[in-house]
């Protein structure tokens, strides 16, 4: 629950100004996507963190890029 609220408060548009405020914090997309979502969502890094493939697949299902 706590990710698709967050999904509703981050738009892109928010996404993308947080990465270009804060650049030191977020020097990608992906690093403010990672803090939404609160675990990994590529696939090259699903066995970092534990249930990070289901992170994935509720942010995929849920449109958080």
């Amino acid at each position: 629950m706590e990710t698709l609220v967050k999904a509703e408060m981050y738009s892109s548009d928010a996404i993308d100004a947080l990465v270009k405020d804060f650049p030191k914090l977020f020097p990608q997309r992906d690093h403010v996507i990672r803090l939404i979502t609160n675990n990994y969502i590529h696939q090259d890094d699903l066995g970092k963190r534990f249930l990070a493939k289901l992170s994935r697949d509720i942010s995929k299902e849920y449109n958080i890029k």
